[in-house]
């Protein structure tokens, strides 16, 4: 009976060491498996960053070609008024050219009298 009982201690001895393998190796899996998830976290947070950045830099281009498409209506602007200017001044070269010979009119028929 002897070795009966020390096959079944040495039976038992062995399921011990295999639960607590089993126990070690379940606890590494476990451990692997939070690195894993850490990991995974590691690279959503740069790549969440990156699409924001994508989204900004988005944003900014359409903010951009709204400043250029501002910026040619106003050089539109700034040419029609350079024109309103323009023909401003010849008007008003034309109207001092035509009171000066007006006076000189006036003057020359105040002298024949």
């Amino acid at each position: 009976m002897t070795a009966s009982v020390e096959r079944l201690d040495r039976i038992e001895a062995i399921l011990e060491a295999l639960a607590e393998g089993q126990a070690a190796f379940n606890a590494g899996q476990q451990q692997m498996q939070a690195q894993l998830e850490r990991t995974e976290a590691q690279i959503e947070r740069p790549q969440a960053q990156i699409e924001r950045t994508e989204a900004q830099a988005e944003r900014t281009q359409i903010q951009l070609e709204r400043t250029e498409a501002q910026v040619e209506r106003t050089q539109v602007q700034l040419e029609r008024t350079e024109v309103r200017v323009d023909s401003t001044q010849t008007q008003l070269e034309r109207t001092q050219a035509s009171t000066a010979l007006a006076l000189l009119w006036t003057i020359a028929r105040a002298v024949e009298a």
